[in-house]
């Protein structure tokens, strides 16, 4: 296995855990939040304030943060072995 592949699967089992971690801590917060308010408005878009629904929201944002970072290192990654 190369560095460039040990690299890159550290980083997306880094990337799964906290992927998992976040939506378990949504989940959490749904729970805790849903019995105030039903929903809240971000951006002008309401979401529910529902466990599950929490959870989705933590995961989804994980993804796309997470998702951003693998793709800058990779273009990193790209640009410094030229």
């Amino acid at each position: 296995m190369t560095d460039l592949t040990r690299g890159r699967t550290l980083l997306l089992a880094v990337g799964a855990v906290a992927v998992a971690v976040l939506g378990a801590f949504g989940y959490l917060v749904g729970v805790a939040i849903s019995r105030q308010a039903a929903s809240f408005d971000l951006y002008g878009v309401p979401i529910s304030t529902a466990p599950l629904s929490m959870a989705g929201f933590g995961v989804g944002l994980a993804v796309v943060v997470l998702g951003g970072l693998f793709v800058a290192a990779e273009v990193a990654s790209g640009v410094d072995a030229e």
